[in-house]
């Protein structure tokens, strides 16, 4: 099914394959390196809708989600693809025994208050109507 951000998510989605094609062959940057995790936070939040969303919600165009759904969903990728980006800032220090868990329970924590916010978002629809 087609809906309003297919035709603005398909050019989004080749030109950051492209970008980061070329950024790989024109620049070596190691994976593990910030600047390797950066690439890799912006191509994920790109590649998952984070720029078709926030686009359309700019616009003010709700389509099947209203424009503040669209805003927590980008928030929620950023939180989510951001936080790879400081562990592996955190790693280059030495810092690396406790990394892991804390990752996992940032990751835990972004994903289940998401769907908490907007369980309580679909309930306050629901009751306004």
């Amino acid at each position: 099914m087609i809906d309003r951000k297919t035709p603005l998510h398909v050019p989004v989605v080749v030109s950051v394959f492209v970008v980061y094609v070329a950024i790989g062959r024109i620049v070596e940057i190691p994976i593990w390196s910030p600047a390797g995790a950066v690439l890799g936070a912006v191509f994920n939040i790109a590649l998952f809708g984070g720029v078709s969303h926030a686009v359309l919600a700019a616009r003010g165009r709700p389509g099947d989600l209203s424009v503040r759904a669209r805003w927590r969903y980008v928030l929620a990728l950023i939180a989510f693809f951001g936080a790879p980006v400081v562990v592996v800032s955190l790693f280059e220090r030495g810092t690396a025994a406790w990394i892991g868990p804390v990752l996992a329970g940032w990751l835990l924590v972004v994903v289940g208050g998401y769907f908490a916010v907007e369980i309580r978002a679909g309930y306050r629809d629901s009751i306004d109507q």
